[in-house]
């Protein structure tokens, strides 16, 4: 009698959590410049505001 090997579902899922970090990492680091260059426009509070309203 010979078994088959069970495929583990966890190990396809791998990459998931990696690719989810590193598209976090990019959203924060694009928001970042994209916010310096609001600063001399809006200046701080402004910024600040843009930033937590494009966050909903």
């Amino acid at each position: 009698m010979t078994s088959t090997p069970i495929a583990n579902p966890q190990a396809q899922l791998g990459a998931l959590p990696v690719l989810g970090l590193l598209g976090a990492i990019l959203s924060v680091q694009v928001g970042a410049a994209f916010a310096k260059g609001l600063f001399p426009v809006l200046g701080a509070d402004g910024t600040t505001m843009l930033r937590l309203l494009s966050a909903r």
